[in-house]
C-alpha cells in the first residue's frame, strides 16, 4: 500500500483518517478509526449492527477501550487528488468494519498505593481521563478510587436530529449506573434533577460517587461561575 494522505488525530473530531492506494491496482481506500460515537455518524446505517450501542456499552463497562473502524473504496486516486480532498469528503459514506478493543491492566501495586493515599494519608483521589465514561467507571472501581457500588453519571443529552451532537442548553441529565451495568440499563434511574436521582437510589446523599463527562463538567462550571 502507498500512503497518499493522513488526516492526523483530532481531539475535537476524536478520529483519524488515512488515504491509501493499493499498488498495481486501480483501487484506493480511505480508512478511519476513532471514538465509536464519532465513527458511526460517518457510516452508512445499513452497515451497522442493530445492537451496536449495546455492544459498545457492554465492552466499555468491562473496562475495555473501544475504538470503531470504517472504510470506503475509491477509484484510483492520484497523489494531488488525495492532497486536495477535504476531510469532510474523505470521512463520509463509510462502511463500518468493526470494533478494536484495548485493555490496559492495572499495575500490581496500583490498588495498594491508592488505598494508602485514601485511607492512611486521607488524600482524596479523583480520576481525569479521556476514556469513555463507562470504561472510566470500571477502571476506577478496579483500582479502588470508586467503591464497588452504583454511581451517579452526569452527561449532556444528544440532539435527536444529530445523534452525535450535544443539545445546546439542555442541561445535565443524571443517571444511576448500577454495579456491573451500564447507562443503557432498562431499570436505570434518570432525571435532570440530581436530588431526585439520589432520593430514588440507595446511595448516601453525602457520599455518592459522581462521574461527569467533559461536556457536563464544563456546563456545571459555567453555571456555578455565573452564579
Amino acid at each position: 500500500l502507498s500512503v497518499l494522505k493522513r488526516y492526523d488525530f483530532s481531539t475535537t473530531l476524536q478520529r483519524q483518517c488515512t488515504i491509501v492506494h493499493k499498488l498495481g491496482t486501480n483501487n484506493s481506500y480511505i480508512f478511519c478509526k476513532g471514538a465509536c460515537e464519532r465513527i458511526i455518524d460517518l457510516c452508512d446505517p445499513d452497515t451497522l449492527p442493530k445492537d451496536f450501542r449495546k455492544i459498545v456499552s457492554e465492552f466499555s463497562c468491562s473496562g475495555k477501550r473501544v475504538l470503531a473502524m470504517a472504510y470506503k473504496k475509491e477509484k484510483s486516486l492520484h497523489f494531488l487528488e488525495a492532497q486536495r480532498m477535504p476531510r469532510s469528503q474523505a470521512e463520509s459514506d463509510l462502511t463500518f468494519l468493526g470494533l478494536l478493543l484495548l485493555q490496559n491492566k492495572l499495575k500490581p501495586d496500583t490498588s495498594d498505593i491508592i488505598h494508602g493515599l485514601m485511607e492512611e494519608s486521607q488524600v482524596r483521589c479523583i480520576m481525569a481521563t479521556g476514556d469513555n465514561a463507562l470504561t472510566a467507571i470500571s477502571v476506577a472501581r478496579d483500582c479502588g478510587i470508586c467503591p464497588q457500588k452504583q454511581v451517579i453519571f452526569g452527561d449532556i443529552p444528544q440532539r435527536r436530529d444529530r445523534p452525535n451532537e450535544k443539545a445546546s442548553g439542555a442541561g445535565v441529565v443524571w443517571t444511576e449506573v448500577p454495579l456491573g451495568g451500564g447507562a443503557v440499563s432498562a431499570t436505570r434511574i434518570e432525571s435532570r434533577n440530581l436530588s431526585e436521582v439520589l432520593s430514588k437510589s440507595s446511595l448516601d446523599v453525602n457520599d455518592a460517587p459522581l462521574v461527569l463527562t467533559g461536556s457536563a463538567f464544563r456546563y456545571l462550571r459555567l453555571q456555578y461561575e455565573s452564579n
